[in-house]
């Protein structure tokens, strides 16, 4: 796992995408239809049929192996997003967890939201979720909050890291 780097998703992708998807979501994705719409949605300027800008990019390495991948938002203005949910999603791929792949990743995503001007990073983690929490402050998150979403039934902390 050396040279991990985070890039956008091309076409090259869609085996290794696809199986990604289906090992951790179990879901299948038409992933060319997939992949115009995170073309579109990283263009962006405003907020179009409830889709803020954003972009998804992909952890991977030499061999084009998916290790994970980060939804950076650069726009917060819904208020669901306000709410619990931030500027940065990310999840590892359960093989490759407990290689400080997360710290990783938030690392990388936080020098993609520093190059669009985010300078104040909300993101959030289910309360359970203990390890996120740890990679969030271990990347300098600072707790703001801890918010219970009502329709998720869950409680988020929520951190904001200053970059």
């Amino acid at each position: 796992m050396k040279n991990l780097i985070l890039r956008f998703p091309t076409l090259n992708d869609k085996e290794n995408y696809i199986s990604y998807q289906k090992e951790e979501h179990n879901i299948d994705i038409d992933y060319e239809q997939w992949l115009l719409e995170k073309q579109k949605q990283s263009k962006q300027e405003k907020i179009i049929d409830g889709k803020v800008p954003r972009t998804i990019l992909l952890l991977t390495d030499d061999k084009n192996i998916i290790y994970g991948q980060v939804s950076i938002r650069y726009s917060i203005d819904t208020p669901k997003l306000r709410k619990y949910i931030g500027h940065v999603g990310y999840e590892i791929r359960s093989k490759y967890r407990g290689k400080g792949l997360g710290n990783l990743i938030l690392k990388l995503a936080l020098r993609e939201c520093k190059k669009r001007g985010i300078d104040n990073v909300m993101i959030s983690c289910k309360k359970s979720n203990i390890l996120s929490a740890k990679v969030i402050e271990y990347n300098g998150g600072m707790l703001e909050r801890e918010e219970f979403v009502e329709e998720e039934n869950e409680c988020y902390k929520i951190y904001y890291i200053k970059i």
